[in-house]
């Protein structure tokens, strides 16, 4: 199973580093002989990033003491010695990842690149119903955000940008954008129209 931590950052800038490995629902380089190379090739495992559209826990606390006694919300950011802090928790991170600075040979990189397309579309065509749910479809591309750089995440973007406008509202633009800005694909939200979802609840 492909394994992940994941990093939430919040509007406020505090982030959110989960404790321990979770497996993904989806790995895109499993190959039909079931051989698994995203736990040696790519590392131990990814960093997904996500993005939230509100405070954190502890901004949020302050928020709502501050208007129970009479004041306005605060406006809450984190500090620097704060942003310091997580800047290292990041650095450290990284390192257990033991994501190969640099490729493979330009062969098997190849491989790994035709391999994560056709995985990607052999897991859509098993679960269609993903990319009618905005939290799981958001997933797919957080996850591929976190591969590494040398992958070309640029061609998997591409499997998933046919649906973009059908299947993110605003709170879900806001939330992927920083994902597409760091690979490079933030232009394929350009036509797509801002909306708000009111139906029932999305679960994940």
């Amino acid at each position: 199973m492909c394994c992940y931590r994941q990093i939430c950052t919040y509007v406020c800038g505090h982030e959110v580093i989960e404790g321990e490995l979770r497996g993904s629902p989806i790995c895109v380089f499993l190959n039909p002989d079931s051989n698994r190379s995203c736990g040696t090739e790519l590392g131990t495992f990814r960093i997904v990033e996500t993005w939230a559209a509100g405070l954190c826990e502890k901004c949020s606390a302050a928020n709502a003491e501050a208007r129970r006694l009479g004041f306005r919300g605060l406006e809450r950011a984190a500090t620097q010695p704060e942003q310091e802090t997580q800047a290292r928790r990041r650095v450290m991170l990284k390192r257990q990842s033991n994501v190969p600075p640099g490729p493979p040979a330009a062969p098997r990189l190849a491989e790994l690149n035709d391999l994560a397309v056709a995985s990607l579309e052999r897991y859509f065509m098993a679960n269609p119903q993903v990319r009618d749910n905005v939290t799981h479809f958001m997933w797919v591309l957080m996850f591929v955000g976190s591969l590494p750089g040398w992958i070309n995440r640029s061609r998997l973007v591409d499997e998933l940008e046919p649906w973009f406008a059908t299947t993110f509202d605003e709170d879900a633009q806001f939330c992927i954008r920083p994902c597409l800005r760091a690979m490079g694909r933030e232009h394929t939200l350009d036509d797509v129209m801002v909306w708000k979802y009111d139906g029932p609840g999305i679960s994940a």
